[in-house]
C-alpha cells in the first residue's frame, strides 16, 4: 500500500493578455472578471487532495483599504480565446472570499479553493473552472499577472497538496517539504514488530550552513530533539527514528549571513543571524573573550577590535555545531577578516589580500584613490554619517579592473560612501570586469558621475552588475553612466535611488549595447534632464519606479526618453512607473516618458514589442509619446498601453511615428487633449 504526498504546481489556463482583472475601472458598466481553469488529471488516481492554494501576484489594487475577491463556480464551460463579459458563463456562489490589503500588492497573494478542487477531482466532468470577482464599483480594479507575461517567476498557480491512495504499490509515505533553502524528504516504513521508521533526507540548496535537527512529539504533546545533522550548502543529510512518537519532524537551525560586524562597544544578538523556525533551543559559545556572548540568550558583547568565531549548538542534544564570525574595527582601520590582518588603509587591505579574502573597513574618511584589481569582497561600515566614507582630493574614488568570477563567487561592495571624486565608482581596465554586486553604496556629490562603466573600448564586455539598496544621487552628470562603446548585459537594480543628478541613468549607443534589465522599486526625482536616459536598451522591465520632478531644463526634456539608436531593439517593458512633474523643461516637446527608436537620418534603430502597463503619468506637456518630434519614425511597432493613468497633461497618449499605436483601458483625467495620434 502506498500513500504519496507531495506538493505540486499547476500552470492556469489563461487569456493571451498578460493581465488578470477584476472590478470595475471607471465608469459604471465597465467592469471585468476572471474566469479560471485547472486541470488536475496530473494528480494520480484514488488520491487525496489534502489543500489546494490558488496564488496570484498582485501588482495593481487602484482604491485604498481593504477590497474582497470573491471565488464562484462556473455552471457551464468557456473557451479562454472567445470568452468575453458578455458570453460568460453563469455562476453560483461558493462563499470563497479573499481580502487584498495595500501590503498584498507586488506581493503573492493565497486563496485556498481546496473544497474546489476535491470537487473536481472527483467529478472531473462538473469542472468547468471558476470566476473571480471583485467589488464591481469605480476605480475598484485589482489586477494580477497571467501566464502570457513576461516575467515566469510571477506567473499563477495552483499549488496542490495531495496523498496517493491505496491502489499505488509501496510500503513508504512520502512528504516533500521545504524550510528555507532546505529541501525536506520524510519516507515512514513499517517495520517487522509495528515500529514505525521515519526517514528524512535534508538537502542545503542555499549558501550557508546549517543544523537539521530531527524533533519527535511526545506523549504530552511536546517537542523533543533526538538528534542532528549538519548540512553543508550542496550536501544532503539523512536522519531517521523508531521513537515511540504521536509524530515526527525535521526543524532548520541555519546561518543566515557566514560573517557579521559590529561597533566596538555594542552588542549582537547570535538569534539574528539565524534561520530557526521552529525555534529549536540552543546555546552558544564564542572563541575570543572579547567577544563574551550569554550561552542562553546569544547576546554577544564587542568590547575590542577584532574578531569572534560564535558557535551555536542545540541546547538539548550533543551533536553537530554550526558557526559564524563576527568582526569589530575601530576608525581608520581596515581588516582582512579572512587572513586575520589589520591595515592603516583600504588599499594596503586590497593589496595584500588573495582572491576571495573579505575586507571590512571601520568608521572614517579615508582620502583614497582605490584600485579593485581581484576579486574580493570590501564591507564597509554604513553609507551614511557616520559610516566608511572614501573621498579622495582628486580622480576616482574606486577604480575596478577586475570583477568576480562568476554568478557566485561575485566582487563584493557593500556598505561605504563615496563623494567628491570625479567618478564615484568606474570601471576600468582589459580584465572586463562582470559578476559585481555593489549594495547599500552612496555614490554622492561626485564631479561627473556616480557609477561610470568605462572599459576599454578594446575589451568593452561586462556582464552581470547588481545594484540594491544603493543612493547614486546628487552627482554633476549622472547617478548611472554607460558609454557609447560598453556592452552590458544582466543588469538588476533594485530600491535604489538616483536623484539630483543631471541624468539618473544614461545610456549612450554607438556599439553599446544594454541588454537583459532589470530596475524596479527604486527613485530617479529631481534629476534636471532626464530621469532616464537610453539609446540602448533590450530586454528591459522597467517596474514599480518612481520619477518625479526629473527633466525640468533643456530641450526635450523627460522623466524617462527611450531613444534607441545604433542597432535593432526588442522587448521594452514599462509596468507601474509613477511618472510625474517630469519634462516640464521644454514646454513643446517636453513628456513624462518617451518612446523612441530612431531610424531617422544616420542613427539606424529599430525597437519592436514595447508594453506600458500601469502606473502614471501626469503633470508634463506630454504624458507619454511615441516617436521623435518632425522625424516620422517607423518605431516602435507591436506597442500596446494599457492599464495606465494619464492625468493634467497638454497632451495624454501622443503618436507621432508612421506605425499605429494600441492603446485600452486607460484612465483619462484633465488632459488638454487625450490622444494625438494613430491608435486604436
Amino acid at each position: 500500500m502506498i500513500r504519496l504526498s507531495l506538493q505540486v504546481i499547476l500552470q492556469l489556463h489563461s487569456a493571451v493578455i498578460p493581465f488578470l482583472y477584476v472590478g470595475e475601472y471607471v465608469a459604471p458598466g465597465d467592469i471585468y472578471r476572471t474566469l479560471l481553469k485547472f486541470d488536475l488529471s496530473v494528480i494520480s488516481p484514488g488520491s487525496d487532495i489534502v489543500e489546494a492554494l490558488l496564488k496570484l501576484y498582485i501588482f495593481r489594487k487602484d482604491v485604498p483599504g481593504p477590497e474582497a475577491i470573491a471565488i464562484y463556480l462556473n455552471q457551464s464551460d468557456f473557451n479562454q480565446n472567445t470568452a468575453t463579459y458578455s458570453n460568460a458563463p453563469a455562476v453560483t456562489p461558493t462563499g470563497i472570499t479573499k481580502t487584498v490589503n495595500d501590503a498584498d500588492v507586488n506581493h503573492f497573494i493565497s486563496i485556498d479553493i481546496t473544497p474546489l478542487a476535491q470537487q473536481w477531482y472527483a467529478n472531473a466532468a462538473a469542472n468547468n473552472g471558476i470566476t473571480m470577482i471583485g467589488p464591481e464599483n469605480a476605480y475598484s480594479i485589482m489586477g494580477s499577472y497571467s501566464t502570457n507575461f513576461s516575467n515566469s517567476d510571477l506567473y499563477p498557480f495552483l499549488e496542490v497538496t495531495y496523498q496517493e491512495g491505496s491502489s499505488c504499490n509501496s510500503d513508504m509515505i512520502n512528504e516533500v517539504t521545504q524550510s528555507g533553502d532546505y529541501i525536506i524528504n520524510e519516507s515512514n516504513t513499517l517495520l517487522l514488530g509495528q515500529r514505525i521508521l521515519g526517514t528524512f533526507s535534508v538537502e542545503n540548496t542555499g549558501f550557508t550552513n546549517g543544523l537539521a535537527v530531527l524533533q519527535i512529539l511526545n506523549g504530552s504533546s511536546v517537542w523533543v530533539d533526538e538528534k542532528s545533522a549538519e548540512v553543508s550548502p550542496g550536501q544532503t543529510k539523512v536522519l531517521s527514528t523508531t521513537a515511540s512518537r504521536l509524530d515526527e519532524r525535521i526543524s532548520i537551525v541555519g546561518i543566515i549571513d557566514p560573517v557579521v560586524s559590529g561597533a566596538v562597544g555594542g552588542t549582537l544578538n547570535a538569534n539574528d543571524n539565524l534561520f530557526n523556525p521552529n525555534q529549536v533551543p540552543l546555546t552558544f559559545s564564542s572563541d575570543n573573550p572579547d567577544f563574551p556572548v550569554d550561552p542562553t540568550t546569544g547576546v554577544i558583547s564587542i568590547n575590542n577590535a577584532g574578531s569572534a568565531v560564535i558557535t551555536v549548538a542545540t541546547k538539548n542534544i550533543e551533536g553537530p555545531v554550526v558557526s559564524f564570525t563576527v568582526i569589530a574595527i575601530g576608525s581608520n582601520s581596515v581588516y582582512n577578516q579572512t587572513q586575520g590582518t589589520f591595515y592603516t588603509t583600504i588599499q594596503q587591505a586590497i593589496n595584500a589580500a588573495n582572491p576571495g579574502d573579505v575586507i571590512q573597513v571601520g568608521p572614517g574618511n579615508y582620502p583614497e584613490n582605490v584600485t579593485i584589481d581581484r576579486r574580493v569582497t570590501l564591507n564597509g561600515s554604513g553609507s551614511g554619517v557616520g559610516g566608511t566614507i572614501i573621498n579622495p582630493a582628486s580622480g576616482v574614488g574606486i577604480s575596478i579592473s577586475n570583477g568576480g568570477l562568476n554568478s557566485t563567487n561575485r566582487l563584493v561592495i557593500s556598505d561605504l560612501q563615496v563623494t567628491g571624486a570625479s567618478q564615484g565608482i568606474s570601471t576600468t581596465g582589459n580584465n572586463q570586469p562582470s559578476f559585481i554586486t555593489l549594495s547599500n553604496v552612496s555614490l554622492l556629490s561626485n564631479l561627473d558621475n556616480g557609477l561610470s562603466i568605462n572599459i576599454s573600448p578594446s575589451f568593452p564586455v561586462m556582464n552581470d552588475l547588481i545594484i540594491t539598496g544603493s543612493n547614486f544621487s546628487n552627482n554633476v552628470t549622472a547617478g548611472f553612466r554607460v558609454p557609447t562603446y560598453a556592452q552590458v548585459s544582466n543588469v538588476t537594480i533594485q530600491s535604489s535611488m538616483f536623484n539630483g543628478n543631471a541624468f539618473g541613468i544614461l545610456v549612450f549607443s554607438g556599439t553599446a549595447i544594454f541588454n537583459n534589465i532589470h530596475i524596479s522599486k527604486s527613485t530617479f526625482n529631481n534629476n534636471t534632464s532626464k530621469g532616464m536616459y537610453y539609446e540602448a536598451l533590450n530586454n528591459a522591465i522597467i517596474s514599480n519606479n518612481t520619477i518625479d520632478s526629473s527633466g525640468t531644463t533643456g530641450s526635450f526634456a523627460a522623466g524617462i526618453d527611450i531613444n534607441l539608436k545604433h542597432g535593432n531593439y526588442q522587448n521594452v517593458n514599462l509596468i507601474n512607473n509613477m511618472v510625474t512633474n517630469s519634462g516640464t523643461g521644454d514646454p513643446v516637446n517636453g513628456a513624462a516618458a518617451v518612446i523612441k527608436g530612431r531610424n531617422d537620418g544616420t542613427n539606424n534603430g529599430t525597437l519592436t514589442g514595447v508594453t506600458v502597463s500601469g502606473g502614471t503619468y501626469s503633470n508634463a506637456p506630454v504624458g507619454i509619446r511615441f516617436g521623435e518630434t518632425g522625424q516620422n519614425n517607423n518605431y516602435p511597432t507591436d506597442t500596446v498601453v494599457t492599464g495606465a493613468t494619464i492625468a493634467n497633461n497638454g497632451i495624454g497618449l501622443q503618436n507621432v511615428t508612421t506605425v499605429t499605436i494600441t492603446q485600452n483601458n486607460n484612465t483619462f483625467i484633465n488632459n488638454g487633449i487625450d490622444t494625438v495620434g494613430n491608435f486604436n
